[in-house]
């Protein structure tokens, strides 16, 4: 092989390997999210986000709230749901991101 050969080689190696480790990166960070969803959110908004009698689904929400609304409505309650704000600021966003983006869940075309 010639020396732009083993660099091209090298590169592909390279990005692969990081395109790896941004995938687990992520896979741990939604698993985190899935966690704060289950110790938090659950009983009242179901394990899946199917929402239970008067608590709304949330498996969908990102197509009805943006997200900010989602971050003011965890940081400050509103009717029913009570402020999440003993929750640190890393969290709620965590929360919100994996509630927006369809809890974990990859959408099918």
């Amino acid at each position: 092989m010639t020396s732009r050969t083993n660099t091209m080689v090298a590169s592909a190696g390279l990005a692969l390997s990081l395109a790896l480790l941004s995938r687990a990166a992520q896979a741990d960070e939604t698993q985190a999210a899935a966690a704060l969803y289950q110790q938090n959110c659950a009983a009242c908004h179901g394990p899946q986000g199917e929402g239970i009698a008067i608590f709304p689904a949330l498996a969908d929400v990102g197509s009805r709230l943006a997200a900010e609304d989602v971050a003011e409505i965890l940081e400050h309650g509103r009717n029913q749901m009570p402020s999440f704000d003993h929750l640190a600021d890393e969290e709620r966003a965590a929360l919100v991101e994996y509630l927006i983006s369809g809890m974990g869940v990859e959408k099918q075309d």
